[in-house]
Order: structure tokens, then C-alpha cells, then sequence
């Protein structure tokens, strides 16, 4: 009997070691990366004055910068491991937010924006806002974190669906979406079911108290170009119609869990909608991985709630092979990426010209006003106000339209210079619209200087004409903005006839 007992307690022991040692390697070792190493691109060597530079941590951290003004996504640099955020309680690992904002080279910064509220997004935000001075912005659940971090009331603003601020140079625009779905039921009960945190979180807690609030697609536009950025691989039917894109930033963690019918739906709402040259896959890599050194995919473990790489990575081969036009790439860790550089010609967008009239999406509301922080002043001409809502990234859609018809070009040179000869802006105005669009006029060669100037006095002056000549036909009220109007409602043909009816009442 005694015999038959040490067996069975050395098999138990055995049984037991085993498990131990399997849960060990699930929650040590790592999937590989749903990527193609073949996307990967170095860090920019070399960085014009002026460029717009991106930089990844990984998940969803991204950090953009014209060399005025710098900004990021979610600012998450702590790592809870698997068995903390499986039984345990977490908090922002001030060291390892330290050491990020170090080797992403932020001291200073006007915003940090978590695409929703989960704790690998926003955890970490109040902290990088207290360091880096930064707005903390997005919904009123990732404002509760800030309140449970104790960021004063001045360093948190809750936005609206579609409510566009202005950092610096650059747009924001938040569009609410949908978060990725879990397959597992319970863990997206916990997870999504009920969205949002009703009162300051003060940490440490679970993980599943950092709950989804809301999930937004963000929008950005600067007067190098404009693009988007999907932090979590879900989406609303029609949601980006009429949002414009060069890259698109494309969260794609856990969509080879989902059935094919739902990752082509995916695909069709961010990135057929929006049809960008660019698409750069993030949050694919491991929430749990370290964050030196090369990325990893999920942790094994994690498979048990979103598995499926290698359908993911089947499903973005294949859209790589059905449109060479698109650029697949991945960023490296934390080195600066040179993602729009100055002088890039805005009629770059391949394919634009095909397809007639598009909404420029200075912001996807309809509408080029900021309205929000870094606005113009009310008192200033509305033509400086035009201007200075980023009219080169208005002109991008219109511009593949000029490059065809250079007839039509000329009659928009013709109709700025009768603008400015009717004093429709002051020479003083003009200077201080084109300051804006070059940033500063200091350092830069005369030639240049002189062709920034030309290009803001030809946009300021053509869109003061359009403004006039829709007044004159009382098709809009006097004072408001038409170019809003003028760019949603018309194809090219009647962007002609108004150009020749204006030049003719000139």
C-alpha cells in the first residue's frame, strides 16, 4: 500500500513540475511577430529642418515632432508582467517612463493623447503629462486617471467626438470608434462591458480597472501632410467616409482571431475609406515583452485570448500583393523616422488624380478650424485665419486637378493676383500668413523664402476670391466661411466654371 502511494505522490510531483515548467514557458517565451521583417525600416539618418519625425516604443506609443512642437499617443513604457496583470495589481513604473521619454528624446511636450483607456494606452499618460508639462487628452475615463494620478485640473482636457485641437502646427482629430473584440467571451465582458471609469483610479489596481472608455481613431493633420492613427483593430461602419490619409498608423494586435469576413471589413473602413501611400502595422508586439532590444509578438500565454498571427500576417501579404501602390513599413524602436519632410510636392498622393474631387481633411469635421488651443485670435482677417488652418493640406486634393489642367492653374494665379490688387489682404497680412506656413522665414535661403511667400499669397488670395464671389451669389452669408462649403459640395468641372465666373466678374 505504502508502495502504491509513493507512486502516486511521484506522479503527482511529476505532473506538477510539468505544469509549472509549461505555465513557465507561456508566460517567458514569445510568438513571432505578425510582420514582415521585409517592411522594417532604419531610423532617418539625416533630418531636414522642419520634417515631421515619428518615433515607436511599441503597442501604440508614438511620438511626432516638427522640431517645434512634439506630442505622443499613450506614453506607456511600463511592462507588468503576465502573472501581475493575471492576479495581481499594476501601476505606472515611473523608472521605465523615465528611461522612455529619454530614449524617444522628450523633455517637453504639448500633448499626450491614449487612444483609449485601457492600462497598455493610458496608464502611464499622467505621469509623461506631469513630466513633459503635456496636456492630457482624450475621453472622460482617461481624465479620471489623470484625476487618480493627482494631474491637476489644467493639465486634462476631455474631448468631444470630432472636436479638433490644435498643437502647434498639428490637428488633432479624435473620431469615436470601436475597440478590437476579444474572441474569449469573459475576457471581453471584463474588458469592454461595461466602458467606462466614473471616478478618479487610483492605482495600484487591476488591470481590468483600467477600463476601454472610449476608443477613438485620431486624425491628424499638419501642412506637410495628414494621417491617421488606429490604435486598436476595430472600427465603425462609415465612420472615416470622407477622411483623407498619406499613412495610416494600423493597429493590428489580435485581428487573426477574428473571422476573414471581419478583417476585410477592417481593412474596407480605415484603409480602403482613407486610401493612404503608407501603412506602418503597430500594436502587434508583446504587452508584456521587454522593451529593449527587437520586438517580440505576444507573450504564449496571451494566445489563449487573441491567437492567430499567422492569419494576420497572411491577411496584410495579401493586401501588400493586391496593391503595390501601398508601402508596407515598421518602425524601428524609439529612432527618429523621417515621416514627411518640407518641399515633398502635395500632389505626391498616388492615385488622387483618378478619382476626381476627395474632401481635403484639414479635420474630418467638415471643417479646417482648429477651434482649440493655438487657434488664431478672433480679430485676426479671415483670410489669415484660412491660411493658418493648414491650407496646404486643403490644396492636396485639388492639387493631382491643377498638375492636369494647367489652364485651370492659371486661372488660380490670375484670381490671387486680382484678389490682392483689389486689397482683399495687405501686404502685411500676407507676410504674417506666410510666416505661418513656413513656420519661420529665419534661416532659410531667399529663393526659398521668396517661393513660400508666392504659395501663401496664391492660397490666401484664390480662397479670399472664392470667399468673395460665394458672397456675391449670396450662396452662403456674409462672414461665414465658405471654402468648407465650396471643397464638400463640388466636382471639378464646377470648380472650373466658378474660377472662369470669378475671373470674369474680376
Amino acid at each position: 500500500m505504502l508502495r502504491w502511494i509513493i507512486r502516486i505522490g511521484i506522479v503527482v510531483g511529476v505532473g506538477l513540475v510539468g505544469v509549472v515548467v509549461y505555465l513557465g514557458f507561456l508566460i517567458t517565451t514569445y510568438e513571432q511577430p505578425a510582420v514582415d521583417p521585409a517592411w522594417a525600416v532604419a531610423g532617418s539618418t539625416n533630418v531636414p529642418p522642419g520634417a515631421v519625425t515619428v518615433r515607436w516604443t511599441g503597442t501604440a506609443t508614438l511620438v511626432f515632432s516638427d522640431g517645434e512642437t512634439t506630442w505622443m499617443t499613450d506614453g506607456w513604457f511600463s511592462r507588468p508582467g503576465p502573472l501581475e496583470l493575471a492576479f495581481g495589481e499594476i501601476e505606472p513604473d515611473v523608472a521605465a517612463i523615465e528611461k522612455g521619454l529619454a530614449r524617444n528624446g522628450v523633455t517637453r511636450a504639448a500633448g499626450v493623447f491614449p487612444v483609449h483607456s485601457h492600462y497598455d494606452h493610458a496608464m502611464d499618460a499622467p505621469e509623461v503629462a506631469r513630466r513633459t508639462g503635456a496636456l492630457l487628452l482624450g475621453s472622460e475615463s482617461t481624465a479620471q486617471i489623470g484625476r487618480g494620478w493627482g494631474l491637476p485640473e489644467n493639465q486634462i482636457r476631455v474631448l468631444a467626438n470630432r472636436e479638433p485641437v490644435r498643437l502647434g502646427r498639428f490637428i488633432l482629430t479624435p473620431i469615436e470608434s470601436n475597440h478590437f473584440q476579444f474572441p474569449d467571451a469573459m475576457t471581453r465582458e471584463r474588458a469592454l462591458g461595461d466602458p467606462d471609469i466614473s471616478e478618479p483610479l487610483v492605482p495600484p489596481v487591476g488591470a481590468f480597472d483600467y477600463k476601454v472608455g472610449k476608443a477613438y481613431v485620431l486624425h491628424v493633420a499638419h501642412p506637410l501632410g495628414q494621417w491617421l492613427i488606429v490604435g486598436s483593430a476595430g472600427f465603425v461602419h462609415g465612420a472615416l467616409e470622407g477622411v483623407e490619409a498619406d499613412v495610416v498608423f494600423l493597429g493590428t494586435g489580435g485581428l487573426g482571431s477574428q473571422t476573414a469576413d471581419y478583417r476585410e471589413s477592417y481593412w474596407r473602413e480605415t484603409v480602403d475609406l482613407t486610401r493612404p501611400d503608407r501603412i506602418v502595422p503597430i500594436h502587434w508586439d508583446s504587452l508584456t515583452g521587454p522593451i529593449e532590444g527587437p520586438f517580440t509578438g505576444p507573450v504564449r500565454a496571451a494566445t489563449f485570448l487573441s491567437a492567430g498571427s499567422d492569419e494576420a500576417l497572411a491577411f496584410l501579404k495579401q493586401k501588400e500583393a493586391a496593391n503595390p501602390r501601398q508601402k508596407f513599413m515598421t518602425l524601428p524602436r524609439y529612432d527618429e523616422v523621417v515621416l514627411f519632410a518640407p518641399g515633398r510636392p502635395s500632389a505626391e498622393r498616388a492615385g488622387a488624380a483618378q478619382t476626381g474631387a476627395r474632401r481635403p481633411a484639414s479635420s474630418p469635421t467638415g471643417d479646417t478650424e482648429a477651434g482649440s488651443a493655438g487657434a488664431p485670435a478672433a480679430d485676426e482677417p479671415e483670410q489669415v485665419r484660412e491660411l493658418n488652418r493648414n491650407p496646404r493640406v486643403t490644396r492636396r486634393a485639388w492639387a493631382p486637378r491643377f498638375e492636369r489642367d494647367s489652364e485651370l492653374r492659371e486661372l488660380e494665379v490670375e484670381a490671387a493676383e486680382a484678389a490682392l490688387e483689389r486689397g482683399l489682404i495687405s501686404t502685411a497680412q500676407m507676410r504674417a500668413a506666410a510666416d505661418r506656413v513656413a513656420g519661420s522665414f529665419d534661416g532659410l535661403p531667399p529663393d526659398e523664402q521668396k517661393k513660400i511667400w508666392d504659395d501663401a499669397a496664391r492660397e490666401a488670395a484664390a480662397d479670399a476670391a472664392i470667399a468673395d464671389y460665394l458672397n456675391q451669389e449670396q450662396k452662403t452669408p456674409k462672414g461665414m466661411n465658405p471654402w468648407p462649403m465650396l471643397k464638400n459640395s463640388v466636382d471639378a468641372e464646377t470648380y472650373d466654371r466658378i474660377f472662369r465666373e470669378m475671373q470674369a466678374k474680376q
